[in-house]
């Protein structure tokens, strides 16, 4: 709820700039909000969603935010004279933020988060609820409690090492390094000199910056999403197209 609420803040920011310096502030506040939503959402949806569906929900929030990046709302602006032309699609994204911000008002907390905060009994009643079982007492309901317990108390048992410059350098570091590695495995690339192309290439320049007429970034977008294949054990992962492109 935090970040639909920053991200609202940041949209009304943005919608009512004036001035280069409102644009950039409403710019980081909506990114931090966005940020937020990004990193709690597949944390909660892992939380709270069964084996067989959990990891299709978890890459549908990867996939719907690719086919954000359609740009219609902004081609269609594009033929709208006057403020409304960038206000409305900049303004359009508190929609979404006002949706999962009433979601989150009728959402139950998570029940790790809740059994790691010491009301395990509210944990099993949300546990219940998501199991679908009548009682907490339920022999599924307790399993699933033991289970959260059980890695939870694995996770205290870990090694805590104090906190040092060249621990927090080093990790940084490598994780850089393996977040790059990742990205340019399992992502498309591309790279375009759009102020070349833009009047070159296209019949209506003004459309080919939003690449609405290359067929082959309809390609590369589809294979962005992914296939998205469900196991008979109940495990969900992603086939993922690999490539990299680049174009002069």
């Amino acid at each position: 709820m935090s970040g639909a609420v920053t991200m609202l803040i940041g949209t009304a920011i943005l919608t009512s700039s004036t001035t280069l310096a409102q644009l950039y502030v409403g710019r980081i506040v909506t990114g931090i909000g966005n940020g937020f939503n990004s990193s709690s959402i597949p944390v909660y949806q892992s939380e709270t969603c069964g084996g067989k569906i959990r990891g299709t929900l978890v890459c549908l929030n990867s996939t719907v935010t690719i086919f954000g990046l359609a740009y219609w709302l902004d081609y269609g602006m594009s033929f709208v004279d006057g403020p409304a032309q960038w206000r409305l699609p900049i303004g359009f994204q508190a929609v979404f933020a006002l949706c999962l911000l009433l979601q989150g008002m009728v959402l139950p907390d998570s029940p790790r988060w809740l059994i790691a905060h010491g009301h395990k009994e509210e944990g099993a009643r949300v546990i219940a609820m998501l199991e679908d079982r009548d009682s907490v007492d339920h022999p599924d309901v307790v399993r699933v409690a033991q289970e959260i317990e059980a890695s939870l108390a694995l996770e205290s048992a870990g090694d805590r090492r104090p906190l040092r410059a060249k621990t927090i350098v080093d990790d940084l570091v490598r994780g850089s390094i393996t977040l790059l590695h990742l990205g340019r495995c399992t992502s498309f690339h591309r790279y375009e000199a759009r102020s070349v192309r833009r009047d070159r290439d296209g019949f209506f320049p003004e459309t080919h910056s939003l690449e609405l007429e290359e067929i082959d970034a309809i390609f590369e977008k589809g294979g962005m999403t992914g296939g998205v294949w469900g196991s008979p054990g109940g495990r969900t992962v992603t086939r993922r197209h690999n490539a990299s492109k680049f174009e002069e």
